[in-house]
Order: structure tokens, then C-alpha cells, then sequence
């Protein structure tokens, strides 16, 4: 079943249901096998990330840094010589701002 924006509800396509379901496949696929590293936040709270997080933060699982704050395993200074507090808050600041646009 579908929302629609008047709150009602319809069954989608199975044509639409299999695309939606291989673009997920598509999707998935890419996020793990990026080289950079993806991370999804809620608030300051890690929510999923892909390997190329874990490797740049020193964890083995997923365990170890889901549900923490990113700063918890990050150095508090940047290479040149900033706080990592102030520098990523200041980067979400950026993102939601070009969200709002």
C-alpha cells in the first residue's frame, strides 16, 4: 500500500513494486561499495554507515559506532589544528542549510 498526500491509501503497480525493489538492490549495492565513506546521522547519532566508514574510523563493526556520536571516535583536533566539534558541526550546518533551499 501507497499514502497519498490525502491520507488514503492504494496498492502500487507490481511493475512499480519490482522497480522500487531493484533500485533498493542498486542503492545498497553502491552505498557498501563506495570508496568514501557514508555515514546517515539523526541528530548527532550515527544511524547506518557504509565499510568505508568503519575503516575511516578505526571500527570493526557497525557495533562499535551505531547509536554513538561520530566525534566519540574522532581525534577532537583536525589536521590543522581545528577542533573536529566545530568543523563537522560546522559541515551538518552547510548540508541543512542546501537542504532548506
Amino acid at each position: 500500500m501507497n499514502m497519498q498526500p490525502d491520507g488514503s491509501e492504494h496498492a502500487l503497480p507490481e511493475s512499480t513494486r519490482q522497480a522500487v525493489g531493484r533500485f533498493g538492490a542498486v542503492f545498497d549495492t553502491l552505498f557498501e561499495t563506495a570508496k568514501d565513506a557514508i555515514f546517515v546521522l539523526d541528530g548527532q547519532r550515527l544511524v547506518t554507515c557504509n565499510t568505508a566508514t568503519l575503516k575511516m574510523f578505526g571500527c570493526a563493526t557497525r557495533g562499535a559506532i551505531v547509536g554513538r556520536s561520530p566525534f566519540a571516535s574522532s581525534p577532537p583536533e583536525q589536521p590543522d589544528g581545528s577542533s573536529t566539534v566545530e568543523a563537522a558541526s560546522l559541515s551538518i550546518a552547510n548540508i541543512r542549510r542546501a537542504e532548506d533551499r
